[in-house]
């Protein structure tokens, strides 16, 4: 047993020592702590138990020898684990401050129940080393008692007028009671609503992964859900559910739930605004990089192909007819290359007139189809604000086959987008 305390301690403090072994100041302490109507234990700074008297047995059910040699957390409630752990290093920073610690925390009782109790720990010396002395004592009866004939009608009335939903559930996840929060947020009725499966509410999408959640919750578990309005609607609710099954009072799973509906649908629309070119609505150039960068994380960034795409004779427009029909011309060029793709490749503006295609399947169809696609579009003349407009495209294109990188990926379409507009315009200069 790793308690950092003497063996002899712990010998010191087994109920069965012989008397004329115990040190005096062990004895006293020992003798005052037996005497007590609460289960006391004695633990390590560490948190094992070494000592403990006989309430334990009358209360928890557990054996004063049983106790030691485990840890205090081996019999605290998961959901209570945080809390104890904080008193814990409290009492160890604080030393001596006179009336200890208290806290509310679930113990389990031999039989596996989960007991409320309030625990008062103090650090104490005791031969001359460091421990805790805790005093435990079995509030059940009390909060019952609070539950049942505290101020019920101020408890009442806040569950009535909270935004959050609040249910409880039995073993198979079937509703038993609802707050109010359920008509008002999905338009059931709280009564007609009894015994049916909370599953039945979530939509379809989302249904299988929060069966799964649920069925393997270990003391809570969070998860967010599109739920189903009575009317059809969703909603999106961010969920707790605490498994309470042993817990004498409750006996079942206790669900709360938070409409976030709203916060997700602008938490969405400003990943869009950030994601997406204001102009053209088109991916920006971050976001493309994240998206291809994502994909050279998968197991087959190879199937990637990018075409790299440059407007000939686009500064004439703007300095003929001004930026503003530059602008339309841009987002015409737009709506024509999303014509020239598939849904699932990435279209992305990320210059003035320089535009990328990433085609996440090019083996379907090629770089040079599509760029032959392009072209084609992209030779019908523009008529912006009823001026006739012509502009050309320059493209390059590269394979992540041949480019172990996002960025030397797009360098390289880029690269070849210049050589084929250095060509055109050798050409010209030919043919003229």
């Amino acid at each position: 047993m790793a308690t950092g305390l003497r063996p002899s301690l712990v010998r010191r403090c087994s109920p069965d020592s012989d008397r004329s072994s115990m040190e005096l100041s062990a004895h006293d302490h020992l003798t005052l702590l037996s005497s007590l109507p609460d289960a006391v234990a004695i633990i390590s700074l560490g948190g094992d138990i070494l000592w403990s008297n006989g309430v334990s047995l009358e209360i928890f059910g557990h054996h004063p020898e049983a106790w030691v040699g485990r840890n205090i957390l081996d019999l605290v409630h998961p959901h209570d684990a945080e809390l104890a752990i904080s008193a814990v290093g409290t009492m160890n920073d604080r030393g001596d401050n006179g009336r200890g610690i208290l806290m509310t925390v679930q113990l389990r009782h031999a039989d596996g129940r989960w007991i409320k109790s309030e625990a008062r720990g103090r650090r104490i010396t005791i031969d001359g080393e460091q421990v805790i002395a805790l005093v435990v004592r079995d509030i059940e009866d009390r909060y019952r008692l609070d539950l049942a004939h505290g101020n019920v009608d101020l408890l009442k009335t806040m569950v009535h007028h909270s935004e959050s939903l609040l249910m409880h559930l039995d073993d198979e996840f079937r509703i038993t009671t609802a707050s109010p929060a359920l008509t008002r947020l999905l338009g059931y009725d709280g009564f007609l609503s009894e015994g049916r499966s909370l599953l039945d509410m979530v939509d379809e999408v989302d249904r299988e992964t929060t069966t799964r959640i649920l069925n393997q919750i270990a003391a809570s578990a969070v998860f967010e859900a599109n739920f189903r309005h009575q009317d059809g609607s969703m909603l999106r609710l961010h969920s707790t559910v605490h498994d309470l099954r042993a817990d004498a009072t409750v006996q079942g799973y206790v669900l709360t739930a938070t409409d976030i509906t709203d916060l997700r649908r602008v938490q969405s629309a400003l990943r869009q605004m950030a994601e997406t070119d204001s102009l053209t609505g088109l991916l920006n150039r971050a976001a493309l990089i994240e998206r291809m960068q994502d994909r050279f994380a998968s197991k087959q960034p190879q199937s990637l192909a990018v075409i790299f795409a440059d407007l000939d004779g686009f500064k004439t427009v703007n300095d003929t007819y001004g930026h503003g029909v530059g602008d339309l011309v841009l987002q015409e060029v737009a709506a024509r290359l999303q014509r020239c793709v598939h849904t699932d490749d990435f279209l992305a503006r990320i210059g003035g007139d320089e535009f990328v295609i990433v085609l996440t399947e090019p083996g379907i169809v090629g770089p040079k189809a599509v760029g032959d696609r392009i072209r084609a579009a992209l030779a019908t003349p523009f008529v912006p604000a009823g001026q006739l407009v012509n502009v050309g495209v320059s493209l390059g294109n590269a394979s992540a086959e041949d480019y172990p990188t996002v960025s030397a990926l797009l360098a390289a379409a880029d690269k070849a987008m210049y050589e084929a507009k250095r060509a055109q315009r050798a050409q010209k200069r030919t043919s003229a």
